[in-house]
């Protein structure tokens, strides 16, 4: 099974698709477009999602993604592209956060269930922080480490060289 194939028959997703939609649609519109950096994108399963809803509203946005997996990248532009959306600006950066230069701002940062996958995330939050505009958000969607999560560990033997985040490690960690 694969990420995507559990993605699609999860119930999580939709979940995660209204909060982020709700959360994002109550940000004050400023000046010029809206921008949102989506970190840990991936193929776009949820990306391409979010992006159509908030494109319905007619209003215009540009979407930067990150995410080291080129492959994934591909998958998420390509499905992009179908979607035909005139007023959003897509922006794919194949790389990880910890190299990514920017120097623009963003309203909105998002990151769902990617902090499990950085070193230090004490370091990527305060990288985040620092990107996000005056009245950003940084929204954060996180697992705990409960019974089906921990069949994940099995999978992540090219992760040894540090811990595996899942929230109750993680606030340990930021504390």
């Amino acid at each position: 099974m694969t990420h995507e194939t559990f993605e699609r028959s999860s119930t999580q997703q939709p979940l995660v698709l209204r909060a982020l939609e709700e959360l994002i649609g109550s940000h004050q519109e400023g000046a010029g477009p809206l921008r949102i950096l989506s970190v840990g994108c991936g193929s776009g399963i949820l990306d391409n999602q979010l992006i159509a809803s908030i494109a319905s509203s007619s209003r215009s946005f540009k979407y930067t993604g990150v995410d080291p997996n080129p492959v994934a990248c591909h998958r998420f532009r390509k499905n992009f592209d179908k979607l035909a959306l005139k007023n959003v600006e897509l922006d794919l950066k194949v790389q990880g956060i910890e190299a990514l230069d920017i120097n623009e701002p963003f309203d909105i940062i998002q990151l769902t269930h990617a902090l499990y996958y950085f070193k230090d995330p004490a370091d990527t939050l305060e990288k985040l922080r620092d990107l996000l505009a005056p009245n950003g958000k940084l929204i954060m969607v996180h697992a705990p480490n409960e019974y089906l999560n921990q069949l994940s560990e099995c999978f992540w033997s090219h992760h040894v060289d540090h811990d595996i985040w899942f929230s109750n490690r993680l606030e340990e960690h930021l504390v």
